[in-house]
């Protein structure tokens, strides 16, 4: 079942089962609401709907991660820091048995950086247990996400990208009345819309993949679209627009531009992906329509530009700087200091010297870290020798992202990754990071067929 058929259900079966899969997803939110110990019971009953299945496993940990990211009013109860890593952990008990021989590509190369970082955490980390431990959990997690998309099949993946889809969609609906209660819907900085979840910036990473998806469905498939496709798009864009999350909007451009490249060199192979004369023409007529909209209207226009320069600052260079480009400029310099084996894969020791390291069970688990753009992040971390490393496992989820045949699970894939030039959440599955990587897996499984059509 097609994922669009989500949000644009076709036949009466496919409305029957998404309104049914959705209904389920808006009673967990709901219920959330209520009480603290409710959400407990949810994590609970997650934790063995997981034991029954690798699917059943995926939708559990997506729910999780969902609860994870609800806005304050939600109450969530002081346990949840550790039921979350719960459902991981249950998970990785009820997927790491079905590794087999045909997924060693993915996970070989996985172990192997996993193996490296920890040497060179070893060897330059000012805090070498929490590099430890955070290159564990991402190994761990990154693992057992891609162990589990690999025991697919076609079908099984469909279903999941139909359900993912759907948990989109209920935030999505879910969100928009809080457009009307700023207390809610705008709580964290009264400018940026975050809808249900805890951030303006959370919410727009969690919408970019699902419209990138979108844009290359409507913009790069040789079937006409229907009224309905059209407005669904246009609807997420103007949410993605309302967060005023600049990183979620570059990352519609460049997985937009990655994604034609791909079908231009794929062309010219013998490969499922349609010749891109139509998707170009596509491309140039949204670009036209979406310029005129905005040249006609000033109000709009003021808009934009406010957009693009946070409102306060004079150009696109010195707002880049003042919220992105400051932290480039410290992630190089501390690079330069230690260029071949970084400073310590998740740590930097300015923060931690001032006490700001989360513990459980005394062990420390995380500092308060954010470095903005992942490429400077990694060579900071692991260096020049960590980044090589890491190249081969890169490959190889580009590569099954584009082995699925399908331009549109491509498109998603980029934009999972593209998020990480303004948020290095990459290596962070806690809480975004996770969900990104859910949809990593969904995009880079082998199971896909070559034959989807878009």
């Amino acid at each position: 079942m097609s994922g669009i058929a989500a949000l644009s259900p076709t036949s009466p079966r496919e409305r029957f089962f998404a309104v049914r899969r959705c209904t389920f997803i808006a009673a967990i939110v709901a219920g959330t609401a209520l009480h603290p110990g409710v959400v407990t019971g949810v994590y609970i009953g997650l934790c063995v709907w997981a034991l029954s299945g690798a699917r059943q496993a995926i939708k559990a940990l997506s729910l999780s991660y969902m609860i994870l990211l609800l806005n304050p009013v939600f109450r969530l109860p002081s346990s949840i820091g550790i039921l979350r890593w719960l459902v991981l952990l249950i998970i990785g008990y009820r997927v790491v048995p079905l590794v087999s021989s045909k997924m060693l590509r993915t996970i070989v190369p996985l172990l192997l950086f996993y193996a490296v970082v920890v040497m060179l955490s070893w060897i330059s980390s000012a805090f070498f247990l929490i590099s430890f431990l955070k290159a564990t959990i991402f190994f761990f997690c990154a693992a057992v996400v891609l162990i589990a998309f690999g025991t697919m099949d076609e079908n099984g993946l469909a279903d999941l990208k139909h359900w993912f889809f759907c948990l989109s969609g209920v935030v999505i609906v879910l969100s928009l009345p809080t457009l009307l209660i700023p207390s809610i819907g705008y709580a964290r900085n009264g400018s940026g819309f975050q809808g249900l979840l805890n951030h303006p910036q959370a919410f727009a990473v969690f919408l970019a993949p699902v419209v990138v998806y979108l844009a290359a469905h409507l913009l790069m498939g040789n079937r006409r679209k229907g009224i309905l496709e059209w407005a669904l798009g246009g609807g997420a864009l103007v949410l993605l627009f309302l967060t005023k999350a600049r990183i979620a909007m570059v990352t519609l451009f460049l997985g937009i531009i990655a994604s034609f490249a791909v079908l231009v060199l794929r062309s010219k192979k013998d490969a499922p992906f349609r010749p891109p004369y139509r998707p170009l023409l596509n491309i140039g007529i949204a670009s036209v329509f979406l310029v005129s909209i905005i040249s006609l209207s000033p109000e709009l226009s003021v808009s934009v530009e406010r957009f693009w320069l946070k409102g306060n600052e004079k150009t696109v260079e010195t707002a880049f700087y003042a919220s992105r480009g400051k932290g480039i400029v410290y992630l190089l310099d501390r690079f330069l200091q230690k260029p071949y084996t970084g400073n310590g894969f998740g740590v930097d020791p300015t923060l931690a010297n001032q006490g700001k390291i989360g513990t459980f069970l005394d062990l420390p688990i995380s500092a308060s870290v954010e470095k903005g753009f992942l490429p400077a992040a990694m060579l900071e971390e692991v260096g020049i020798v960590g980044v090589l490393v890491f190249l081969p496992f890169f490959w190889v989820l580009v590569k099954g992202a584009l082995d699925t045949g399908d331009i549109r699970l491509a498109a998603m894939f980029f934009a999972c990754f593209l998020v990480n030039f303004g948020e290095a959440i990459f290596f962070s599955p806690g809480q975004t990071g996770g969900y990104l990587w859910l949809l990593i897996g969904l995009t880079t499984a082998n199971g896909w067929s070559s034959r989807c059509a878009v």
